[in-house]
């Protein structure tokens, strides 16, 4: 089964209501951005599972940029598509 998330207020919080993963030294030298809490454990267990796991934006951001940022926090996405993809 493909499961698909948004990033924005979903994945990255938008306030800081919700508690985030922490970051390594690479992700705050690289500007990466903050992931909600408990993410990485719900991608693992949705790939351990067999799922496709497919990130969903309508923003600018591109999709190396996405993929790097997911990748950072050990977890790869199977698709990304950003506003570029849409249009």
């Amino acid at each position: 089964m493909t499961i698909s998330f948004d990033l924005d207020d979903t994945l990255i919080p938008g306030t800081k209501l919700f508690e985030t993963e922490k970051r390594n030294i690479f992700q705050t030298l690289t500007g990466q951005e903050k992931i909600r809490l408990g993410t990485i454990a719900l991608f693992k267990e949705l790939r351990t599972r067999g799922h496709t796991i497919c990130i969903y934006t309508t923003s600018l951001r591109s999709i190396a940029g996405i993929k790097l940022m997911f990748y950072s926090y050990g977890i790869p996405v199977d698709k990304i598509i950003n506003q570029q993809n849409i249009i």
